[in-house]
């Protein structure tokens, strides 16, 4: 069962981070390449440590659950991914204003959570994302919010595991791909956020695969006051353009893997680096991301919405279609793309906006989707 929904309010040009997905739009309701769920929604053990969780998949073969990365959101936490990404945003870091939120605390960034995810996963002892494996590659990502995490909360993630047999997570596989289906946990055994990751068996053959085509830059300026944009008006005249852009350094690299704790031997170990078919240490995709988020976000937040009703972020999604090594520059072109009335909440709109990842020759590298609840007129 999901945990009741905690809302998130829009003060003024504030977007809350990690808001409720509406159930209409759950992502474990549109399943993008079959991902089993069935781990989804079990019940967790009394022991609230880590550990084995008994189920079964869709095919009724026996699946645990593992549950591990227990970490404590701290305000030096939520300090240091704004420092690292950029995202500077008021609801995180003024504790005065988090007085006037739900809960009176600090709110951690929607991204936070999904970094810490990844980082989980690929230490973990199981290697569920097989990082040990130089022909693999983390290929897509995907992440609904469902209950907003402040300050002081603890997260953990769980993920499905087959029992017996070899040791592989418990996701639906093709010739080229594989899934693997998670969701993060607080401290009250609610689920704050789920999500799923594609690996590439073969990245080399995976990133052959031909990119979108770069948008054109566009040019908007924020709207004169004291017009106010509800999501019809996101739509047509929202936001749009390109970001000012980062040139990627080794301790860009290094210091983001070391604090989310994604310590991929691809971007920390040049020796494993030299085997894999890119043949130099990278960039983590979830880096890009939300660097190129958190400047989309400035653009968004210029924009005066209204100051009542429901609103928040609700999830986000990319694609890797190339390397991203130190010394790239990578810039983000961003654009609203949809906007659809939510079933579940009378009055407001999942807005997506698109964000394509664009390096110093114009290629796409990575691309995205970021879905924004706003009200309506």
């Amino acid at each position: 069962m999901r945990a009741e929904p905690a809302e998130a309010h829009l003060f003024g040009s504030v977007i809350a981070s990690g808001g409720v997905y509406p159930p209409d739009l759950i992502g474990v309701d549109r399943p993008r390449l079959g991902y089993t769920r069935s781990f989804i929604g079990t019940a967790r053990s009394e022991s609230k440590g880590e550990g084995w969780y008994l189920d079964s998949d869709s095919s009724g073969s026996p699946v645990s659950h593992v549950e591990e990365g227990h970490r404590t959101v701290t305000e030096s936490a939520v300090h240091a991914f704004a420092s690292l990404t950029g995202d500077y945003s008021r609801m995180h870091l003024d504790h005065d204003f988090a007085r006037t939120l739900d809960g009176g605390r600090p709110i951690a960034h929607g991204l936070l959570s999904a970094c810490w995810a990844l980082g989980v996963l690929t230490r973990s002892p199981h290697d569920p994302l097989r990082t040990r494996d130089s022909r693999t590659g983390v290929l897509a990502f995907e992440i609904r919010f469902q209950k907003v995490v402040s300050i002081g909360d603890t997260l953990s993630l769980r993920w499905p595991h087959k029992v017996g047999g070899a040791d592989s997570p418990a996701g639906k596989s093709d010739e080229n791909h594989s899934s693997l289906a998670f969701e993060m946990l607080n401290q009250d055994d609610e689920v704050t956020s789920r999500g799923e990751v594609t690996i590439a068996h073969d990245e080399a053959l995976a990133l052959q695969e031909a990119p979108p085509k770069a948008w054109a830059q566009e040019d908007w300026s924020p709207p004169e006051f004291p017009a106010v944009f509800f999501a019809e008006d996101l739509l047509h005249r929202g936001p749009r353009g390109e970001t000012r852009g980062q040139t990627f350094s080794e301790a860009d690299m290094l210091n983001f893997a070391r604090e989310v704790g994604e310590l991929n031997p691809r971007v920390l170990n040049a020796e494993f680096a030299a085997g894999t078919a890119l043949g130099e240490r990278s960039v983590s995709p979830m880096l890009v991301f939300s660097l190129g988020f958190a400047e989309f976000l400035q653009a968004l937040l210029s924009v005066p919405m209204p100051d009542s009703g429901f609103a928040g972020h609700l999830g986000d999604s990319w694609r890797v279609y190339g390397p991203v090594c130190v010394g790239d520059t990578i810039l983000c072109r961003h654009r609203p793309l949809s906007c659809k009335p939510s079933k579940s909440r009378p009055g407001q709109a999942i807005v997506e906006f698109g964000l394509q990842f664009v390096n110093q020759r114009d290629e796409v590298v990575q691309d995205g989707v970021v879905a924004m609840m706003i009200p309506t007129r």
